[in-house]
């Protein structure tokens, strides 16, 4: 299995809908609203197409403040892309956007998601915040 993080690109629409609006995530996301959220997309580095053997599967971004997000389609669920997915885009926020430290806030009902936080080196902390810091200690929580 290949795992790339690429910028979006306009010809994943049909992708992005598709993965977006499965069984699990659910995302509401209409073929309109995405195309429009692809082309501001597709110009930020710090939002990233998740490939798998050359098929779009998710998506991993930051916000300015260091926030990661991350999704996977449903159908791809349980085969370690969103853990591989947060630690490449990880090394990438420190290495080449210079960012400090990564905060998340997962739901506490969202137990897959904490673990991908977990085995990619994350701290849990106060509120359902989890944080990564570039030395690998934990971050300050955001609060």
């Amino acid at each position: 299995m290949k795992l790339v993080l690429r910028a979006w690109r306009a010809g994943d629409l049909s992708a992005l809908v598709h993965h977006a609006n499965a069984p699990g995530l659910d995302m509401g996301i209409s073929c309109h609203a995405g195309r429009g959220w692809l082309l501001s997309a597709a110009i930020d580095p710090c939002l990233m197409a998740i490939e798998v053997d050359g098929s779009v599967v998710g998506h991993v971004g930051f916000t300015a403040e260091g926030e990661i997000g991350f999704w996977i389609g449903s159908a791809w669920w349980g085969r370690g892309i969103a853990t591989e997915a947060v630690r490449q885009a990880c090394a990438m926020a420190f290495d080449q956007l210079g960012m400090p430290g990564i905060t998340a806030r997962v739901a506490p009902d969202n137990p897959a998601s904490r673990r991908v936080l977990a085995k990619a080196g994350f701290i849990e902390g106060p509120d359902a915040t989890w944080s990564l810091s570039r030395s690998g200690a934990a971050a300050r929580p955001a609060r």
